[in-house]
C-alpha cells in the first residue's frame, strides 16, 4: 500500500510542477482563453473551466496483478477508461519519472476536450517557438511524422507538451516521447 501511496504523491508533485498549463493554475493562461469566440459563434465564455482537468480521480499503479500489461514491452500505459496510470515496476527512479510524465499527457489529453487540445497545441507551440527557434522546433515536428505513421496515440498536442517536459526536465529532447528518439530525434 505504501509503494502506491507514493506512487500517487509523485504524480501529485509532477502535476503541480510541470502541468500547471493542463489544470489552469496558471491564471494568465486561463485569461487568455477567456472572451474567445470560436467559429461556430459560441464563446469561450460558454465553456466550463471551473472542471479543472487535474488528476485527482485517477489511479496509478504498478502493472502488477490484475494491472499487468497486455504487452510486456510497455513501460507505461494510460487507461482512460478506468483512470488508471500503470507504470512498469523496477524502473529506475528517472525512468519511473519519465514514464509517469509520458502517461500523464495521455490522460491530461483524455480530459480536454478538442477546443482545449487546439488551445494548447497553439500556445505549447508558441512557447517552444520562443526557447527553440522555428528551425529546431519545426525539425523536430517534422521528423516527428515518421512517428505519426506508426503510432496513432502520440498527436501533436502530446509531441509539443513531451518536448516542453524535456526542456523543464534538462533532458534531450524526445526523452519523454520516448518512442522514436534515438532513431528520429537524435542530438538534441
Amino acid at each position: 500500500m505504501i509503494k502506491y501511496q507514493q506512487l500517487r504523491g509523485q504524480m501529485a508533485a509532477l502535476e503541480e510542477k510541470y502541468f500547471q498549463d493542463f489544470t489552469f493554475q496558471n491564471k494568465s493562461l486561463l485569461s487568455k482563453i477567456a472572451g474567445v469566440v470560436y467559429a461556430d459563434g459560441t464563446s469561450s465564455e460558454d465553456d466550463d473551466f471551473t472542471l479543472f482537468h487535474n488528476l485527482d480521480k485517477w489511479l496509478v499503479v504498478y502493472a502488477e496483478g490484475k494491472y499487468k500489461f497486455a504487452n510486456v514491452n510497455y513501460e507505461g500505459e494510460c487507461r482512460s477508461k478506468t483512470q488508471t496510470i500503470v507504470v512498469k515496476p523496477g524502473l529506475s527512479k528517472v525512468e519511473e519519472r519519465n514514464t509517469i510524465l509520458h502517461e500523464m499527457i495521455h490522460a491530461h489529453e483524455y480530459l480536454l476536450g478538442e477546443r482545449l487540445r487546439q488551445f494548447f497545441i497553439l500556445f505549447l507551440y508558441d512557447k517552444l517557438l520562443k526557447k527553440l527557434g522555428h528551425a529546431k522546433l519545426w525539425r523536430k515536428i517534422y521528423l516527428d511524422g515518421h512517428i505519426y505513421a506508426k503510432v496513432d496515440q502520440h498527436p501533436p498536442l502530446f509531441l509539443l507538451k513531451s518536448l516542453e517536459l524535456d526542456l523543464a526536465t534538462r533532458q534531450p529532447l524526445g526523452t519523454i516521447f520516448a518512442y522514436g528518439r534515438k532513431e528520429y530525434f537524435g542530438k538534441s
